[in-house]
């Protein structure tokens, strides 16, 4: 079993960067979602003075 510990930090330096990447592809696309969506409810009114 001690023969494998010294393999953990390699298994971990796989997987650190893979969920990073996940991390940043899901936020970034939540919010591209999220503000078409606020945009198309809420649009911006160009020219439109009270």
């Amino acid at each position: 079993m001690a023969g494998f510990l010294q393999f953990g930090t390699a298994v971990v330096a796989l997987f650190v960067p893979l969920a990073a990447a996940l991390y940043l592809l899901v936020t970034v696309s939540w919010t591209l979602v999220q503000r078409l969506m606020l945009r198309r409810r809420f649009p911006i009114e160009v020219g439109v003075r009270e």
